[in-house]
């Protein structure tokens, strides 16, 4: 029987390994895989990634799915199809598939624009002087170009130009330079986002001076417009735009530190967003009035906030988003004079004169006057009143006021507490009926003191001495049978109180209606706070005598008593020092009696002129 080639599979003995087949299936399988989704990948994958070159990149994510759909990590793209029959068109014509599909389109393609950056690298460039590089270049492209940004990374040379001819020109001497070392010179263009400018010290020197080539000094103007594409900083390879935050902000400071009697500044064309750098000229260009800034990229008019401070009277923004958000122009004047007060011209346009409430410095105030009457009857008889009332009150005796206030009197205290560390009226804030400080109502209501209670919530009250010359008295109210005025003054403590001659001052309101003879209190409202600094220095006297306990006569006083009470009267009376001696002499040195008997002379005129003080 023939040894032939049999056509029975083998079965008795098999030395390959299943398992090393199986491995291999998926080695190839997965290599298969990646090497498609890597050149027909969707454009959920990351290996298309589209790049924006005016700097931003674009964030590409994954296509959104249905809630029920399932995600299938495997599967191809949708262009997988379109890519398949596009290779087999192109093979049909005798081109290679792969190379049709990865070669990258011309530089000359791309539609120019003044965003058009290209990053141009020379591998190995660092061997090669700048100086060389640039001038070897420059002699053998047909086009001329600028190179900005000259700088060695790593091993190559690299620049960036702006415009796509330029490009091309360098793009076409790939391979054709030979270099020193005898080796053609590579040179790659890449699109790229537009250059960074450090600034180092020599950046800023130059920047300096071509600031200084821009101002005029007989008009004091500094003219920036446009200020990307200045051809002076084209040729020392400088890209500076002052869309750059911190290109902005080192102009800045170069104005504020050199010409700070800049009187009008031009920094329109700039591809400008935000004006913040220009709040650092606010303290140094007082002189600053006109500010050009259109034709730039402001979106909202916030940005002005920015200028608050500069004495504006002229603003250009002619050219922004910002003036396209208006519904009309005198929406749009107004926005801007809130912020700017002060223009009067905007966008070239005179705008009619701002209306402002400043005042001239040569226009005198009108005087303080002190207080108001509208009759000399009305005023005789408050005058008299609170004469009579501030004795009794001011006696330590206070009960006496009963007479005073009506049997439905209305009695409330405030107290004004200062924020800052300095003594405040402690002894009076536990009876303060403040509106802001009380929130519940029943205990507001429970501080106010009502009908029989009221002259006994005063007794209460710790003791004091006013200041009857400082009193100042509003009427503001009268009529046959009501009258409402106010009262304001100073007094101090005395006694034992806590804050003994200190200072404080009040303000008290009284309603008060026709009583028999004369009139009682219907409501009282007493608002005490600390004295101001000039009401101190004004009433810095000596120390007040002790309160009279009694009005009951007194037979026993001392010269220094006596001497405290004559000044005492004199100064609540008017009355020079004899007469008021000569008063509280005949009266037993008994204060309350004196000074009623005082109120009945002087009511009845029967104390001559020549008693009072001059």
């Amino acid at each position: 029987m023939s040894m032939g080639r049999s056509s029975r599979p083998y079965f008795e003995h098999d030395d390959r390994d299943t398992r090393t087949v199986e491995v291999d299936r998926r080695r190839k399988f997965n290599k298969r895989s990646f090497r498609q989704n890597r050149r027909y990948g969707d454009e959920g994958g990351s290996y298309n990634r589209r790049v924006d070159y005016d700097g931003d990149i674009e964030m590409v994510g994954v296509p959104k799915r249905s809630k029920d759909e399932r995600f299938k990590p495997y599967q191809m793209g949708s262009n997988f199809k379109k890519h398949k029959d596009s290779r087999k068109k192109n093979r049909g014509k005798g081109g290679s598939s792969s190379s049709s599909y990865r070669r990258a389109l011309p530089i000359s393609d791309i539609q120019s624009s003044e965003s058009s950056w290209f990053k141009i690298k020379i591998p190995f460039g660092q061997k090669m002087e700048k100086q060389y590089i640039l001038r070897t270049l420059a002699s053998s492209s047909d086009v001329p170009f600028v190179p900005f940004q000259f700088s060695y990374v790593g091993n190559a040379a690299v620049f960036y130009v702006n415009e796509v001819e330029q490009a091309n020109g360098l793009k076409k001497l790939n391979g054709i330079i030979t270099t020193p070392s005898g080796f053609k010179m590579s040179i790659y263009c890449q699109r790229c986002p537009p250059p960074v400018c450090t600034l180092s010290d020599e950046t800023q020197e130059k920047i300096k001076v071509c600031m200084s080539n821009r101002y005029d000094v007989a008009q004091k103007l500094l003219n920036l417009s446009n200020f990307y594409s200045d051809s002076g900083l084209k040729t020392e390879g400088i890209y500076a735009p002052l869309s750059r935050f911190n290109i902005f902000s080192a102009v800045v400071r170069i104005i504020r530190e050199h010409i700070p009697e800049l009187e009008k500044l031009d920094l329109s064309g700039n591809k400008l967003n935000r004006l913040e750098p220009l709040s650092g000229l606010v303290s140094t260009c007082k002189e600053l009035k006109t500010l050009l800034v259109g034709n730039n990229s402001l979106s909202t008019i916030v940005e002005l906030n920015f200028l608050k401070g500069l004495e504006l009277q002229e603003i250009c923004l002619d050219g922004n988003p910002l003036c396209d958000k208006f519904k009309d122009q005198s929406s749009y004047i107004s926005a801007v004079r809130e912020r700017l007060p002060k223009i009067i011209r905007l966008d070239g346009k005179d705008l009619p004169p701002p209306i402002t409430f400043d005042l001239d410095q040569t226009v005198e105030l009108p005087k303080v006057h002190g207080s108001y009457f509208p009759s000399d009857d009305v005023k005789l008889l408050i005058v008299q009143f609170l004469e009579q009332y501030y004795v009794v009150y001011d006696s330590g005796d206070r009960q006496q006021l009963l007479e005073a206030y009506h049997d439905h009197a209305m009695f409330s205290l405030f107290v004004s507490k200062p924020s800052s560390r300095e003594a405040g009226p402690d002894e009076y804030i536990h009876e303060s009926r403040n509106l802001l400080r009380i929130r519940d109502p029943n205990f507001r209501n429970k501080l106010l003191k009502c009908g029989v209670i009221v002259v006994s919530a005063l007794s209460e009250l710790p003791a004091s001495q006013h200041e009857p010359s400082s009193f100042t008295v509003d009427v503001g109210f009268v009529s046959p049978t009501l009258m409402n005025f106010t009262v304001s003054g100073v007094f101090r403590g005395v006694g034992k109180t806590k804050h003994k001659q200190q200072l404080w001052t009040f303000s008290r309101g009284f309603v008060v209606v026709p009583q028999g003879l004369g009139f009682s209190v219907v409501n009282d409202s007493l608002f005490i706070s600390v004295a101001s600094h000039s009401q101190v220095e004004a009433y810095k006297l000596t120390p007040v005598p002790s309160p009279i306990s009694s009005p009951g006569p007194s037979t026993e006083k001392s010269v220094i008593e006596k001497k405290q009470m004559v000044e005492q009267f004199m100064r609540q009376t008017g009355m020079n020092e004899s007469f008021s001696a000569k008063c509280l002499e005949e009266n037993e040195w008994d204060y309350q009696k004196s000074a009623l008997v005082f109120n009945e002379l002087n009511m009845s005129s029967l104390i001559p002129s020549e008693a009072f003080q001059k």
